[in-house]
């Protein structure tokens, strides 16, 4: 289980790193480039939301095999930042959502910010994850 975790920790660092440079290099873009780099942009967003929900349940099945109990300060500074991931990519597919009913391509830099979000926010989690159970 806790490889199949880290598994997906790992996978769902990849997707967010690969969403937040495709966002940045879309600055500026028009035509076919920001259409093909918004299409591969919500493909990546589509599995990484599958991805945070199997982070999301390997790491509680994790928990109960573990036992609740004796969980220090960094475990919850490593959940804080699992929430702002979380909220951060609920936020950018929002933004994401809104960019495509508007049309309006100055929501790309707020996407940007959120998606920069989930970036840090994942590897502050695992980092503070080491720390947490080291």
């Amino acid at each position: 289980m806790l490889i199949m975790h880290l598994a997906f920790m790992g996978l769902g660092i990849g997707l967010s790193c690969s969403n937040f440079v495709n966002a940045r290099l879309c600055v500026g873009q028009t035509g076919d480039i920001a259409k093909g780099l918004g299409l591969q942009r919500r493909a990546i967003a589509s599995i990484g939301n599958t991805v945070i929900t199997a982070i999301w349940l390997s790491g509680f099945l994790l928990l109960q095999m573990r036992g609740w109990e004796g969980l220090n300060g960094w475990f919850h500074a490593k959940m804080a930042f699992a929430v702002l991931l979380t909220l951060g990519q609920i936020m950018a597919g929002r933004t994401g959502a809104e960019m495509m009913r508007s049309g309006k391509d100055a929501l790309l830099l707020r996407l940007t910010l959120y998606l920069g979000a989930v970036l840090v926010s994942a590897l502050a989690a695992l980092a503070l994850a080491v720390v947490a159970f080291n």
